[in-house]
């Protein structure tokens, strides 16, 4: 059995971007590298994980 995190980023204009994953470590660092150009955090950068 797969388990999964939901999570919740504060970003850089004071809004909060909830998800969902299976590997968080993996995940943060998409948030934090720009891993989807057309994502909301590539936009709004990460403030707080």
């Amino acid at each position: 059995m797969k388990f999964y995190y939901v999570y919740i980023l504060l970003c850089s204009d004071k809004t909060y971007y909830t998800g969902m994953t299976n590997d968080l470590e993996r995940r943060i660092n998409q948030h934090k590298s720009g891993y989807r150009k057309d994502g909301y955090t590539f936009f709004e950068k990460t403030y707080r994980t």
